[in-house]
């Protein structure tokens, strides 16, 4: 078993360091020798900062504390990794279940991720909102401490967010989405390639938030950057989400016009992607409805996309 603690240690005493010296404008030199100590984790932040002064990327190590089976357990990761990139939320609860059998995620902090990836499948496949709502409140109180900050339990947070959405309660779901991107963006690392999937996640759901509570020149201030971004990074995560809360903000700020061309751009890549968790919830939008009359008659990519929904049995 891997001891964080005792690595840090070995790391920055190869780079001549002293625990002052190292603590320097990150944490106390106090803090730092109880990470070292293993009493305390760091948060994302401070690995990140600790990261950039030794030159070194802990991330990576980081990946595999308080565990036995490395293998095992990065094969986990990956398996989820590849369920989100696909929006597989039936696949996540299938990974949940081998999970269960490791030994590493049977306490904290790997049990967090098979506690949010659970919450995720049983809200989107099963739609047991309230359920889960009541379970992961649970579960947010009984975070340790050590842990409430770090990428382990930011799939908790998301999941909360989307069972406060489905309930109604926006401000308190706005902020949990706020905090797993927090988490998400400093944490980025852990994921590597992948990490962006994670994000895109948490910032969809924050453009779908601010929807909701009809803050809708923020919401278009902000999924036009977020949109921007994605495509600054060459990817499509989350893309067809985050296109249609936009368009439906735009809508809702009479930019009818922009609206239209957005919400085609998210049909074409529905189509193309073939993603149907987002198709339902963006089709159960009535502003959805509404665009859609506003599109030309002949229009190719909507007689097209109609074509496209009619076999899946969708209701628009």
């Amino acid at each position: 078993m891997l001891s964080f603690g005792k690595l840090l240690r070995t790391i920055r005493e190869e780079k001549n360091l002293s625990r002052a010296q190292l603590a320097e404008g990150i944490c106390s030199e106090k803090y730092l020798y109880l990470i070292e100590k293993g009493e305390r984790m760091p948060s994302a932040t401070i690995l990140r900062q600790l990261s950039q002064a030794l030159q070194t990327d802990l991330f990576r190590y980081y990946r595999f504390i308080d565990y036995e089976d490395p293998v095992a357990v990065e094969r986990v990761i990956n398996e989820f990794m590849r369920a989100i990139r696909t929006s597989d939320y039936k696949l996540r609860g299938q990974i949940v279940k081998e999970a269960e059998q490791l030994k590493a995620y049977k306490k904290p902090p790997w049990s967090y991720v098979l506690i949010g990836n659970r919450a995720m499948h049983n809200l989107i496949v099963k739609r047991e909102y309230e359920a889960v709502y009541i379970e992961l409140k649970d579960a947010i109180d009984k975070i340790k401490p050590v842990y409430e900050d770090t990428v382990f339990v930011a799939t908790i947070y998301l999941a909360f967010s989307y069972s406060l959405q489905y309930l109604g309660q926006y401000e308190e779901s706005y902020q949990y989405a706020l905090l797993a991107e927090r988490i998400h963006k400093e944490s980025i690392g852990f994921y590597y390639g992948d990490g962006l999937y994670y994000l895109a996640e948490s910032r969809a759901t924050i453009l779908n938030n601010l929807y909701k509570l009809e803050k809708y020149q923020k919401a278009v201030d902000y999924g036009e950057g977020l949109i921007k971004n994605l495509a600054n990074v060459g990817t499509y995560a989350r893309l067809e989400a985050s296109l249609g809360y936009l368009a439906f903000s735009l809508y809702r700020l009479n930019r009818i016009e922009d609206a239209v061309l957005t919400l085609r751009k998210a049909m074409q890549l529905l189509m193309l992607t073939r993603n149907e968790f987002f198709l339902y919830y963006l089709l159960a939008e009535k502003d959805f409805k509404a665009i859609v009359k506003e599109f030309p008659s002949d229009d190719n990519i909507l007689k097209e996309f109609q074509l496209y929904i009619r076999p899946l049995q969708i209701v628009n």
